[in-house]
């Protein structure tokens, strides 16, 4: 079994998603050319638990 966990941050289309990427600040993708919201640090927080959340229910019993 395999699971990758990722946040595509600054380097999200949004044209594809539908929404405004967000990032930890608000730097242009050089890539992509597009400007991220900046991130609350509450939404950080919130990212971070997801991310938790998300490996241990990743785990093998």
């Amino acid at each position: 079994m395999f699971a990758q966990i990722y946040h595509a941050g600054r380097e999200t289309i949004s044209a594809v998603t539908g929404v405004r990427c967000v990032a930890p600040s608000a730097i242009k993708d050089p890539t992509i050319g597009e400007t991220p919201r900046e991130l609350t640090v509450e939404e950080i927080k919130e990212l971070v638990k997801a991310f938790g959340d998300c490996a241990r229910r990743a785990q093998l019993p």
